[in-house]
């Protein structure tokens, strides 16, 4: 059986991707991706860049309500370049090369650990609402 028809039976998620892909990035994108879809890995990698881009739309949205918006343009920004390097890393293979792909995987991910400690430090400060500081 060709490599390509196993690759079919194994994967129909791919193709259903690659449709998908297609029609919220353009064909272009998909002809350049879909060359390099060839093993699970690689698929992974651009489901795993879907899904942060996904999470920064998320967080561009939550932009119209009130509150903190430079956090939350922070945290657009850096969700979509995580979300590209998974699709750079589509074409190279591994996440540690080259050297930059992996800095910066690396500044993404201290920028995501900075900001998680600075919503959990604002959240223990904060009374809950309603409760204020008195005892029972």
């Amino acid at each position: 059986m060709p490599t390509r028809q196993r690759n079919r039976q194994r994967l129909p998620c791919v193709f259903l991707l690659k449709s998908l892909a297609g029609s919220v990035f353009g064909n272009n994108m998909v002809a350049m991706l879909a060359s390099s879809l060839d093993s699970f890995t690689q698929t992974a990698n651009l489901v795993e860049g879907i899904f942060w881009l996904g999470i920064a739309a998320c967080f561009l949205v939550s932009c119209l309500w009130p509150g903190r918006h430079r956090t939350k343009y922070i945290a657009t920004a850096n969700f979509a370049a995580f979300g590209c390097s998974d699709f750079v890393e589509v074409h190279t293979g591994m996440w540690w090369r080259p050297w930059w792909l992996l800095v910066w995987k690396g500044v993404c991910i201290v920028i995501m650990a900075v900001q998680l400690f600075w919503y959990a430090k604002r959240k223990i400060s904060r009374p809950a609402p309603g409760r204020g500081n008195a005892k029972p």
